[in-house]
């Protein structure tokens, strides 16, 4: 049952929601598609609680996301590996 549930959503809900997100660009008004986002979490709520993350959890992978912490820190892997290396050939001579 429950996987005819999934089924229906993915058949209807998913293509509505797609169908009312570009009305929405095209008319700057998106107080449709957030409500049907609100029901699409209402319904994760009322079927699938038992598997959702935590507010927390969310919120740290959404800050996770924006740090981007390694899009910033290979230039910084990337030199201290360069001046490894570059000590590594003058240890040698």
């Amino acid at each position: 049952m429950s996987d005819s549930l999934y089924g229906n959503f993915i058949n209807n809900g998913l293509p509505l929601y797609v169908m009312t997100l570009r009305n929405a660009i095209k008319t700057n008004d998106f107080s449709q598609a957030d409500e049907l986002l609100k029901a699409f979490k209402k319904n994760q709520i009322n079927h699938g609680s038992e598997v959702l993350p935590s507010e927390n959890r969310i919120n740290a992978e959404v800050f996770y996301n924006k740090a981007d912490i390694f899009n910033r820190l290979y230039k910084f892997y990337a030199l201290v590996g360069l001046l490894m290396f570059f000590f590594l050939i003058f240890s040698n001579f």
